[in-house]
């Protein structure tokens, strides 16, 4: 896997920050297959619309994981794959001086509209 090239995100185990596949999927907190295509696939979305963007899938200890997107302007937001209150899959987006703490959205679609008002496109 290349953390920075969605169409190889197939297999949490197979992440940098695992060395050699020393994951478990029980370590996740959800189902990490389910998690990491949708990542992928708003990934794909995200820089399919905004050309010369760039992106990077973070793994942390606790095997949370996100992508981090970088405009060519160097601002920095972060995709995390989440669930409503009523547990539907969605993203949380974590966007650095947003007014508010939680933009929780649905679908890659809601995603793209909200960093264009966000950019001011």
């Amino acid at each position: 896997m290349n953390p920075r090239i969605p169409q190889t995100w197939d297999d949490l185990a197979t992440h940098p920050a695992f060395g050699n596949g020393r994951f478990d999927p029980k370590w996740y907190d959800g189902d990490v297959d389910a998690d990491l295509f949708r990542l992928r696939q708003a990934t794909i979305t995200i820089l399919d619309a905004f050309s010369g963007w760039t992106c990077e899938l973070v793994v942390l200890d606790d095997c949370t994981m996100y992508v981090r997107f970088d405009d060519e302007q160097s601002t920095a937001f972060d995709v995390y794959p989440s669930v409503t209150d009523d547990d539907k899959p969605c993203f949380f987006l974590d966007f650095d001086g947003y007014p508010t703490d939680e933009i929780r959205v649905e679908t890659p679609a809601e995603l793209i509209r909200i960093l264009r008002e966000l950019r001011k496109e």
